[in-house]
């Protein structure tokens, strides 16, 4: 996943921009009435004003909370959504936290829930830490080998049905690592694959219907603007590879609807993809959604959000999953590359927004 220090606040949309009366920041096209509006900052403790380190975030729908990877704290950041207010910290001195060198180590970077108000989160030194969302404590965690320690598992996903979290070291050495790991206790590596010759490995998002993972990869000898690699959980297999286009240099991943696979390309001025999950047909491109990161389906309004981190301006861009058309932009700043949703009232949750005081977690709703 690219990296980015935080800039200066943008000042322009790449779409339409209006200022309700009341000075909240409202981002809409002038031919859709579900326009957005800012609701509040949700504080985080020991934030400093020169900048925050995050990364992506998550929903645990099942407690209500919003989970956000946070390497200035070296934890998981557990926020209760219904009262849009921060509950603590988990796994706090289990991370690495904001380390610089070498590059790909800080953690942590992803975090998923597994259910039991548990979740996993992927650190520096090739570690995937297990923490309980509801107390803050730390479960356990494991080492994934042969990646070259300092690095990070990168992102991850998780298989509820079989249990198995996959993990993307993607600067490893000599060649990215995908790993398989058991989120039953005492958690344990259940294997790992090379992807020999790949430039990286990107978010892996579980597919229920196929029963498969599906991971981004920037770039291939064979595909070198990026590819999905399907693998099969439980025999650790490589099924399918579906070829992407434009040079997208995918990066996030996520299901949608109607075996929709959301694909936010890194790449500029590639626009990110929506691709049919059994076959890798693409289904329609997002040309206003380019140089993104992470990506979250929301099925409480059908809309996908694309954190397009590394456009300018920095955006996060909804788009509808029926049409597969761009609604709106949310202007952020270039290290925002995370973005979730609340499915229980849509409200959508950004770290580090610009056109606002102080750093924080931004809500945003509809009008």
């Amino acid at each position: 996943m690219l990296k980015h220090a935080a800039s200066k606040l943008a000042v322009a949309s790449v779409l339409a921009l209006s200022l309700c009366a009341c000075g909240n920041q409202t981002v809409a096209f002038p031919t859709v009435t579900n326009s957005y509006v800012f609701v509040t900052t949700i504080a985080i403790p020991n934030v400093p004003a020169s900048g925050w380190s995050e990364a992506y975030s998550s929903v645990d729908a099942a407690n209500g909370y919003y989970l956000l990877s946070d390497r200035t704290n070296a934890a998981v950041d557990v926020v209760d959504m219904a009262s849009m207010t921060f509950l603590r910290f988990a796994g706090q001195g289990s991370f690495v936290g904001n380390r610089t060198s070498p590059k790909s180590a800080a953690g942590p970077n992803d975090v998923v829930p597994i259910g039991g108000g548990n979740a996993a989160a992927s650190d520096g030194n090739s570690n995937v830490v297990f923490v309980n969302l509801n107390t803050g404590a730390t479960l356990g965690n494991v080492t994934v080998p042969g990646t070259g320690k300092t690095n990070r598992v990168d992102l991850i996903g998780f298989d509820a049905d079989d249990n198995i979290l996959m993990g993307a070291n993607d600067a490893a050495q000599p060649w990215p690592v995908v790993s398989f790991i058991s989120t039953v206790p005492p958690y344990s590596v259940l294997g790992t694959v090379q992807l020999t010759g790949a430039g990286g490995a990107e978010k892996p998002t579980y597919d229920p219907i196929q029963k498969k993972f599906l991971v981004g990869v920037p770039s291939t000898p064979a595909n070198p603007g990026g590819e999905i690699d399907v693998f099969d959980p439980k025999t650790r297999a490589l099924v399918k590879v579906y070829p992407t286009t434009n040079n997208c240099g995918p990066a996030g991943t996520t299901m949608g609807p109607n075996e929709q696979l959301a694909v936010s390309c890194a790449n500029l001025p590639a626009a990110s993809q929506i691709l049919d999950a059994t076959n890798g047909a693409l289904l329609g491109s997002v040309g206003v959604a380019a140089g993104c990161d992470q990506v979250w389906y929301n099925p409480g309004d059908n809309r996908y959000s694309f954190a397009c981190s590394h456009t300018t301006p920095p955006n996060v861009t909804v788009v509808d999953a029926s049409t597969l058309t761009a609604i709106t932009t949310i202007t952020t700043v270039s290290s925002a590359n995370g973005v979730s949703v609340n499915p229980a009232n849509n409200r959508i949750y950004i770290p580090e927004r610009s056109g606002k005081t102080g750093i924080g977690l931004d809500v945003f709703a509809y009008l």
